[in-house]
């Protein structure tokens, strides 16, 4: 939906959508204890998970049909500040495929939470986009996913505060 919603070709958004599906692949040369790890990570652990996007590139550059592609696996934590990481590029130096992908895989984490975090509601994960515009997402992109998300289209993804509350007091 994203995708369309900005204005992207059909083939274009198809291959956003593609490697979207393999974006994180460059993790399966990260260590599994790291990946997995509840604690807050050493500097050394976050910059081993950091490599991911160029193990990840690396290993399908050579597969010809992917290749005008990778850039977005390349640079999807890439940050709209230049905050972000592999190289600190920003704004619209940043493919905007991989800018699509960020917010994308930004709203599948608040969603579903992770081992050192619970899911955030609807109403967080709006706000969280909205504060984060122009810092960490691209405007425009972060705009038209507050849109969807208003909208409905990710209703029956969305956990209650009561099932969130739930999860938290798992953590403790």
């Amino acid at each position: 939906h994203l995708c369309s919603e900005m204005n992207l070709s059909r083939a274009k958004s198809e291959r956003i959508i593609s490697i979207a599906k393999i974006h994180d692949i460059g993790k399966i040369y990260v260590d599994d204890d790291i990946l997995r790890s509840s604690n807050k990570l050493t500097k050394q652990e976050y910059s081993d998970i950091k490599e991911h996007t160029q193990y990840g590139y690396e290993l399908l550059k050579d597969i010809d049909i992917l290749n005008n592609d990778l850039d977005i696996i390349l640079y999807h934590h890439e940050r709209w500040d230049g905050g972000g990481y592999p190289e600190g590029i920003k704004g619209d130096k940043i493919p905007v495929g991989a800018r699509i992908l960020a917010v994308c895989d930004s709203l599948d984490v608040m969603i579903t939470g992770r081992s050192y975090k619970p899911p955030m509601t609807k109403e967080d994960i709006i706000e969280e986009f909205e504060n984060c515009a122009g810092k960490q997402f691209d405007p425009e992109i972060a705009k038209e996913m507050i849109k969807l998300i208003k909208k409905g289209f990710f209703d029956d993804s969305f956990k209650s505060k009561e099932k969130i509350r739930e999860m938290e007091l798992s953590y403790s």
